[in-house]
């Protein structure tokens, strides 16, 4: 399977809203203030 740069915009952007929804919730519960970092995203084939 290829995976293009646009692919990999795609699958961070919906890798940030699963995380700034957990985060929120998180915030929430605890009364703290969560902070987020930016991901690095690396999709390696089964062989590696």
């Amino acid at each position: 399977m290829e995976i293009d740069a646009s692919d990999l915009d795609g699958i961070r952007e919906l890798v940030n809203i699963g995380v700034g929804k957990a985060a929120g919730i998180l915030s929430e519960m605890t009364g703290s203030t969560i902070e987020l970092t930016i991901p690095n995203i690396s999709i390696y084939s089964q062989e590696e």
